[in-house]
């Protein structure tokens, strides 16, 4: 800028003019903006408050805007428009509630190396199948998710999203007694197993046969089954135990286990998570199976049908301790952890070699009992089995 001479009645156009006839909101640009380097100046010439000469203090409200989790939890409105820094080394559990504030929104970043699952409670959550007990959304490590109000107790959510499987069960299998079973697939996975742990839930209706649970064939017969009088038994290559000492009932829902160890011949039986006796037989457990059944004694034409409900049927190729099978019925992890009380749980982390889960990882549909165990050894609905929804 320069200066502009004029006449008598013309006022002088200068730099100093304009800086003093055009005062604005205190910026002042006197002392060639020298004043602005400094904070104590700024402070009144910028109109800023304090900012100048306090910005972690003044500033710091925005940090404010992100809260840490390390555990599971339910959003309140004290989270619209905040950063949810999730930082653990397992699965977070973020549930969205119904109520919250309307346009209630939020960001979800996963800082830990575990996962964070998103669970609709009452509310929707477009994008993903919502509940706590289903395949829901997740993210991973350094996973970023908003959250964000498509309607009343609606939302959607974007961003680094996967799927989970989380256990539920919601179904069981009903058997006749007359001829109903399931045919598994024919493997070798059955001979070479010199331990074994059979585990599964059952409700019978009847105890007038010899209700099998589970049978191998080969050139002999090994059996886990229930006898007229409630007690339970296991015969390899048909050499039988004596039976257990607890008794199984009719019409309510019961977890029962038997486990066995080759050389020793030790056996032990479980109900309800607890010890129901021992056994011994040094019998080898012989190869060439040429069929297994679920629900009847596996000979080429099958008897002995189990009659009543049947549900998550798994085979382990080793020796459960007591500690593990308690943890069976329990629900827990092989760990332990969290379960309730003759409410199963999911066997994953135990490692099964075979585990028929009667429905739930078929849509309870169809004629195929799909094996989650690493066998992969699928079972066949034979002569007509049906899916229940009465489960334990």
């Amino acid at each position: 800028m320069v200066d502009v001479s004029g006449t008598a009645t013309t006022k002088k156009v200068s730099l100093a003019n304009i800086v003093n006839l055009a005062n604005v909101g205190n910026l002042r640009a006197a002392n060639n903006l020298a004043d602005l380097a400094d904070a104590s100046s700024a402070r009144g010439n910028l109109g800023l408050g304090t900012a100048a000469t306090s910005a972690s203090t003044d500033f710091s409200p925005a940090f404010y805007n992100i809260v840490t989790k390390t555990g599971s939890y339910t959003l309140t409105n004290a989270e619209n428009g905040k950063v949810i820094f999730c930082n653990s080394s397992g699965r977070i559990d973020i549930t969205v509630p119904s109520g919250l504030t309307s346009g209630f929104s939020c960001r979800v970043v996963q800082g830990g190396v575990g996962r964070v699952r998103f669970v609709a409670s009452s509310t929707t959550i477009n994008g993903y199948t919502s509940g706590s007990d289903a395949p829901n959304a997740v993210i991973g490590l350094h996973g970023v998710a908003d959250l964000v109000p498509t309607g009343t107790n609606i939302y959607s959510l974007h961003g680094d999203i996967t799927f989970l499987y989380v256990y539920q069960n919601a179904n069981s299998i009903s058997l006749d007694g007359t001829d109903d079973n399931i045919v598994l697939a024919t493997s070798s996975d059955f001979d070479t197993t010199s331990a074994f742990t059979i585990s599964a839930w059952v409700n019978p209706t009847a105890l007038t046969n010899y209700e099998h649970v589970w049978s191998r064939f080969s050139s002999s017969h090994t059996q886990f089954y229930i006898t007229p009088s409630g007690n339970l038994t296991l015969t390899v290559d048909r050499v039988s135990f004596p039976a257990s000492t607890g008794t199984v009932s009719t019409g309510s829902w019961q977890h029962i286990a038997v486990s066995w160890q080759s050389g020793t011949g030790a056996t032990a039986f479980y109900i309800n998570g607890s010890a129901a006796g021992t056994g011994t037989n040094t019998t080898t457990l012989s190869s060439g199976t040429t069929k297994v059944t679920i629900g009847t004694k596996a000979t080429p034409s099958g008897s002995n049908f189990f009659n009543g409900l049947m549900d998550e049927v798994a085979l382990f190729n080793s020796v459960l301790s007591a500690s593990q099978i308690s943890n069976i019925y329990k629900g827990e992890t092989n760990g332990g952890s969290g379960g309730t009380n003759g409410v199963p749980g999911d066997l994953a982390t135990f490692s099964p070699l075979g585990w028929w889960r009667m429905g739930d990882d078929d849509g309870a549909t169809g004629t195929t009992i799909t094996d989650q165990g690493s066998g992969g050894n699928n079972g066949t609905l034979t002569n007509g089995p049906t899916f229940s929804t009465d489960v334990p």
